[in-house]
């Protein structure tokens, strides 16, 4: 079963007024925050300190991830703490070798979540004040966990990095290239603002930080759905438990799938798992939060129906003309994805991006229908897709 969680996979094109409105937000809460830390108001970095910090992070298979993922997290400073979810002794051996603080090798493959709530137990990890739980093909930038921490205060629960697509990927993928453009875009339009207005929606599993009591608490919940950050999530919220902040300048790099056949089966179960916790934390619709949520919903709405109705119109009632408008449009978007993610392949791909593009569409369909049919499970367990081996 995978320990790869969910981060942030938006469609190419698919953003709507709330999208931008949150954009607009989180510009503005930027360019406060660089005045505050300008006036010596504000910092943007903490040192963290040994023994009151520590990573946590579970792996399955991973024999050619883990290390890298554990000295990426040993450079940062504080202890790491790796529990292998199942009977391999490889990738046991890899994050020893790599100089891991502690490995628990477990006998069977229990999924993730119990996973971690045994090696939280079993090494006593609550005598930390914040524990990071990352995935075991995470490879952290440098100072991501200080520039975590300088973001907790004493109402926030939980600290959100930056999602980026893993150094050394295929250029040339357009699945690749265009998740590293749509993660880059989900931090600058969505995330800011949501942290701006304390409605944050996810807890990425790849770079989180959390105070060792929420995560305590947490991983002793029972987990009934397929994301297991999605469950912390409505937990959090349902039970008040603090704040969820984003740290921009926190960067984590993953590996985004290649493969079209695995991009569609992880994208399935992370939006099956978003739409388990929309159903799960319903009670919270008419608050701050839940009208987020739905202004949200009402961005997929359109990105689903209406966008592509109104296309379908324009080239019925104009001809080619509005076809070639549009395919201009979406070049024009390409062209600005080139140059935030630094691959200028992104041009030549635009055509086969529209696939991935549409592709979303129905992926965001498939998984609505999974959580009307299953809103919870009875485990939180799945398939890791591909991942590349790391030196």
């Amino acid at each position: 079963m995978s320990n790869t969680t969910q981060t942030d996979m938006l469609p190419v094109t698919g953003s709507g007024p709330m999208t931008f409105a949150l954009g607009a937000i989180g510009l503005i809460s930027a360019l406060v925050g660089w005045f505050l830390v300008r006036l010596g108001r504000k910092t943007l970095w903490v040192a963290p300190e040994h023994g009151r910090q520590a990573f946590l992070l579970s792996s399955y298979k991973g024999a050619a991830t883990v290390g890298a993922t554990v000295r990426s997290a040993l450079a940062q400073g504080v202890e790491v703490f790796v529990v292998v979810d199942g009977p391999f002794s490889q990738t046991a051996a890899a994050a020893r070798k790599a100089g891991a603080t502690g490995v628990l090798a477990l006998a069977d493959n229990v999924g993730k979540p119990t996973a971690l709530k045994k090696c939280f137990h079993h090494f006593d990890l609550g005598r930390y004040e914040h524990v990071s739980v990352i995935d075991d093909d995470t490879i952290l930038e440098e100072g991501f966990l200080g520039y975590a921490l300088a973001r907790f205060d004493d109402d926030t629960a939980v600290v959100v990095g930056e999602t980026r697509g893993a150094k050394g990927a295929n250029p040339w993928n357009p699945i690749q290239a265009s998740m590293a453009w749509a993660q880059v875009r989900y931090g600058w339009l969505t995330r800011r603002g949501q942290s701006a207005l304390n409605v944050m929606t996810v807890i990425s599993g790849s770079n989180s930080v959390y105070t060792s009591e929420f995560l305590h608490e947490a991983l002793n919940q029972p987990n009934d759905l397929i994301v297991d950050d999605t469950a912390w999530m409505a937990f959090l919220r349902l039970e008040g438990k603090g704040r969820v902040r984003h740290a921009p300048h926190a960067v984590a790099f993953t590996q985004n799938v290649a493969r079209p056949d695995q991009w569609f089966k992880q994208q399935t179960r992370w939006m099956w798992g978003t739409f388990q916790g929309i159903n799960k934390m319903r009670s919270l619709w008419s608050s701050r939060f839940g009208l987020c949520y739905l202004g949200m919903i009402v961005d997929w709405l359109l990105y689903v129906v209406v966008f592509p109705a109104l296309l379908v119109w324009a080239v019925v009632a104009n001809g080619p003309w509005a076809l070639a408008v549009w395919a201009l449009g979406f070049f024009a978007w390409a062209v600005v994805g080139a140059i935030a993610t630094r691959n200028w392949r992104l041009v030549p791909l635009a055509p086969a991006t529209v696939l991935v593009d549409y592709a979303f569409r129905v992926v965001l369909v498939v998984s609505l229908v999974k959580a009307l049919r299953q809103p919870t499970v009875g485990e939180c367990r799945w398939e890791s897709p591909d991942r590349q081996a790391v030196a």
